[in-house]
């Protein structure tokens, strides 16, 4: 029998702006809510989005329940 693997979450003292988990930030559900295109539902759906890493979101559509990545739109640094 396989033993399950570590989900702890830990985060060392000095990474201080850094994402837990390796790059990953889980998100409240609760609060996260936005209004997304959804191609399977044909219109503006209800997105909860669920974690956030460097490239996006990730999320479920409330409408039809598909799973997926919202990219960022937008950059916090300058082009070189």
């Amino acid at each position: 029998m396989t033993s399950p693997p570590d989900t702890s979450v830990t985060r060392p003292a000095n990474e201080g702006g850094e994402f837990a988990c390796g790059g990953i930030a889980v998100l409240d559900p609760e609060i996260c809510r936005d209004m997304r295109w959804c191609i399977n539902c044909g219109g503006e759906k209800v997105f909860v989005e669920v974690f956030e890493f460097d490239g996006g979101r990730m999320g479920v559509c409330l409408g039809c329940g598909e799973e997926r990545v919202e990219p960022f739109t937008r950059t916090t640094t300058e082009a070189a």
